[in-house]
């Protein structure tokens, strides 16, 4: 089956994130690019929920198979080049 990546912050999850990662798992095996509380901080500000409770509301989703770390939008690349997903679906 082919690989998603889908990169997100996902504090406060609502039916936005569903219907993207819906989305994403029509074109395959998802994994969320989960942004680190630390990248969060910078990038957009401090979240609300913490990393390990962002990704354990993600791996409870029907439509996420894995959730890697994600120290913001820089590191899209370099995480593309190291585990050649199929498609890359941002919202």
């Amino acid at each position: 089956m082919p690989t998603v990546f889908l990169p997100m912050c996902a504090d406060m999850f609502h039916i936005g994130h569903v219907n993207i990662l819906k989305t994403a798992a029509s074109h395959g095996t998802v994994t969320v690019l989960l942004m680190t509380d630390n990248a969060m901080a910078l990038y957009k500000r401090s979240p609300l929920i913490t990393y390990e409770h962002r990704k354990e509301i993600l791996i409870s989703n029907q439509y996420v198979s894995n959730v890697l770390p994600c120290d913001g939008p820089q590191t899209y690349g370099s995480m593309v080049s190291k585990h050649r997903p199929d498609f890359f679906v941002h919202g």
